[in-house]
């Protein structure tokens, strides 16, 4: 069989799907239109953290794939000083649905203006 055809013929449908978002689809009754795009990210750790809206390594659960707390220095607050995510045990990794919940409330949350 040809590989090329057979690699095709699994892309076609996701190219297809990518194609039908950039154009748009009608989201709402009132004829709301939403348009998304795949894009391709190529940064180190902290630049991929924030495109991804997940917090900074300085927060007190920085890691986007388990539930570890960090240590903080004593008597400080805040981002302010040295963290320690030194465990001699390995933290439970974060779920799909727990992930999920989180952007939840991410979304609902107020901003302040």
């Amino acid at each position: 069989a040809d590989s090329k055809g057979h690699i095709n013929t699994f892309l076609k449908p996701i190219v297809d799907d990518l194609l039908q978002l950039w154009n748009g689809i009608p989201i709402l009754p009132d004829g709301s239109i939403a348009r998304a795009a795949l894009l391709g990210v190529s940064a180190d750790m902290p630049a991929l953290r924030k495109v991804a809206q997940f917090l900074g390594h300085k927060a007190d659960f920085g890691c986007s794939r388990c539930i570890f707390q960090a240590e903080r220095e004593p008597s400080k607050q805040g981002a302010s000083g040295k963290m320690s995510y030194l465990t001699s045990s390995c933290p439970r990794k974060r779920t799909m649905s727990e992930i999920y919940v989180q952007a939840k409330e991410y979304q609902s949350s107020k901003t302040f203006s």
